[in-house]
This record gives structure tokens, C-alpha cells and sequence, in this order.
């Protein structure tokens, strides 16, 4: 049997607050390692280190959703002090889940003519997250 995307979810924490993710479409988080390529004399072929890793998320959302606000005044929220902070929590369609301090980096509007509109979000880990605050991945097997 396959896995529905259906399945996946995302939330946001406002204060104490969970803000839920109902509206959300097309969620990606391509999580990847930056690589580090290593070159040296009389060795034929080029190595590489693994770096840091990253995982932006992208996603569509409603523009009647119930977190479009939170989302919106976090992205304009545009300060050092960690204002623009939005915790979050994925969990996929596996039931595994990664929790992070991220920043919203896009929050794009897109109202297409007879269609629904709206806005097209990409989160970013946050840099002003404490180390407290480290992304966690948790699987469900």
C-alpha cells in the first residue's frame, strides 16, 4: 500500500500556542549535506567530507488558513533579537518527525485568475536558535 502525502503534517508554536498547518499543500523538505570536495596531489580521485546539513521547507498554504497570520507576521518580523523565530514540527507520512527553530525566508502571495488563492512559504533553520533549540529527528520505527 502506498503512503499519502495526506498523512504528513506540519505545526507551529505561537507562545504556547500550536498553531496547526490545516491548508497546507505540496509540503517538501529536501534535507541535504553540504559537500566538501578535498583535492590533493598524487591522489587520482577527488573526496569529499560531509558538512553541515540543511533543510529548507517549502510549501503552498491557503490564504484563508489558520496560520497564514502567524506565518505572515513572522516573515515581517524581520529582527536580531529571535522575534522572527517560528518553532515548527514536521511529522511525515511515516510518522517520523523533526522539530526546528526556523525562519520564514518567503511568503509569497499568488492569486491566479478563477483559482484559489494563495501564498507560497519557504522556512529556513533559524541562526539566532539557541543550541537548546537544535533540530531534532525523531523515527517512528
Amino acid at each position: 500500500m502506498a503512503l499519502l502525502g495526506i498523512l504528513a503534517s506540519l505545526s507551529f508554536l505561537d507562545g504556547e500556542t500550536t498553531v496547526s498547518g490545516v491548508g497546507i499543500k505540496d509540503l517538501n523538505w529536501p534535507i541535504s549535506v553540504n559537500v566538501i570536495e578535498i583535492e590533493s596531489r598524487g591522489y587520482d580521485w577527488k573526496r569529499v567530507l560531509r558538512g553541515q546539513k540543511d533543510i529548507p521547507v517549502t510549501f503552498n498554504v491557503e490564504a484563508d488558513a489558520p496560520c497564514v497570520a502567524l506565518l505572515r507576521r513572522k516573515f515581517y518580523a524581520n529582527d536580531a533579537n529571535g522575534n522572527a523565530n517560528l518553532p515548527a514540527t514536521f511529522t511525515d507520512a511515516n510518522g517520523d518527525t523533526f522539530d526546528a527553530v526556523f525562519v520564514v525566508t518567503k511568503f509569497e502571495g499568488q492569486n491566479p485568475v478563477g483559482g484559489e488563492a494563495e501564498y507560497s512559504v519557504e522556512l529556513r533553520l533559524s541562526a539566532t536558535a539557541s543550541l537548546e533549540e537544535q533540530p531534532t529527528y525523531e523515527t517512528a520505527a
